[in-house]
């Protein structure tokens, strides 16, 4: 379960489970059908793009990242305190305390919710 390094997932069905990180730099992963749960302290680069699928991202309570996040038919969630750029019913983009590390995540059928 614990992961470290750079992770580069690519999925065509089935959930992708990322628990207990540490040290990464760069998370992307992309699936077509499936569920993505990424759980680390540390805030990385991270890319998620799915077409049907809930992501779910948590974070240390401190953790500083910029966020954008898309969806076309699904429901968008962050309990982070956001100064936002950007924000609709399918899409929020803002910074959680400064930019240093960016957290891109899309899904066309699908919520995404970003948690601590």
């Amino acid at each position: 379960k614990e992961y470290k390094g750079d992770i580069d997932i690519n999925n065509v069905s089935g959930d992708v489970v990322l628990e207990d990180g540490s040290q990464n730099d760069n998370i992307e992963v992309v699936t077509v059908s499936g569920d993505v749960y990424i759980q680390q302290e540390a805030t990385s680069d991270t890319s998620v793009r799915t077409t049907s699928g809930d992501i779910e991202i948590n974070l240390s309570e401190d953790a500083r990242f910029y966020l954008k996040a898309t969806t076309v038919s699904g429901d968008i969630e962050n309990r982070f305190p956001i100064k936002i750029i950007s924000s609709g019913r399918r899409e929020l983009e803002g910074t959680v305390g400064s930019d240093e590390k960016e957290i891109i995540v899309s899904t066309t059928s699908g919520d995404i919710d970003i948690d601590y």
